[in-house]
């Protein structure tokens, strides 16, 4: 009578079952890894109350950084970076100003320069972006038109802010409709060296952030000075945005 044939598993099988078990946990672990990463991201979630007065995801932080930038320096920069890391901004978008209102045209050289040294400044940082949005509108830049165009070019799931230093806090009431402009958007205002922000009118001071940051007691006044008199700008503005002044002799 023929024996009863005896099922026999190679070492080699059961390498191969239990490689097949591991890929199979391996499978599921990440499976779950993933819908915990949905559910911490739908619990990190904010919200914003939106024009029609219901509340609205926000799915990013942007901080706009405004200005001259007659040229940009090393002070701009640090601001922008401190702000978007002590405050948890998920990006900082400078806007070069093309016709400030509030100062004197002709210390102030084309936009087109100033754009592309804070372009140049800030190329190498991928939490910081620039926008055209005051150069290419025909008129005097006022920041209220360029928080509403903003607001509707993205959306309720947008939070907007912007920053401003205390000198500009201390003379906010020049701002184009300042009282409405406060009530539509989140101001946060950077200390500065030799300005005190406490000289602010209260009905401004109390309105907005105020964010103390590391003081650079650098302005953009002195940096053209500086090149006029032929001195160095090392450590005071990017290497590229200096290389900039000096290539299209800038300031002279």
């Amino acid at each position: 009578m023929p024996k009863p044939a005896i099922l026999t598993i190679s070492p080699c099988c059961n390498a191969i079952r239990r490689l097949d078990f591991l890929l199979t946990c391996i499978h599921h672990a990440s499976i779950i890894q993933l819908r915990i990463r949905h559910v911490k991201r739908i619990c990190s979630i904010r919200v914003n109350r939106n024009r029609t007065g219901k509340f609205a995801p926000v799915i990013m932080k942007i901080a706009i950084m405004g200005g001259t930038f007659n040229p940009i320096h090393n002070a701009h920069l640090l601001s922008a970076e401190q702000v978007h890391d002590g405050l948890g901004y998920d990006k900082i978008l400078f806007i070069p100003s093309a016709r400030p209102p509030h100062k004197e045209l002709r210390d102030i050289i084309d936009p087109e320069h100033r754009y592309q040294m804070t372009r140049l400044a800030i190329e190498d940082n991928p939490d910081f972006e620039i926008s055209r949005i005051e150069l290419d509108r025909i008129g005097a830049s006022y920041a209220i038109q360029t928080i509403k165009e903003l607001q509707a070019f993205y959306g309720d799931g947008c939070e907007l802010a912007w920053i401003i230093g205390a000198d500009s806090l201390i003379e906010f009431t020049i701002w184009k409709d300042f009282d409405e402009l406060l009530g539509i958007c989140h101001f946060i205002a950077t200390t500065r060296p030799n300005y005190c922000i406490d000289d602010a009118l209260p009905n401004i001071h109390d309105r907005v952030q105020i964010f103390p940051i590391t003081g650079l007691d650098i302005s953009a006044s002195e940096i053209r000075e500086r090149v006029r008199e032929g001195h160095s700008l090392r450590y005071l503005v990017p290497i590229a945005v200096e290389d900039y002044i000096h290539r299209h002799n800038l300031y002279r």
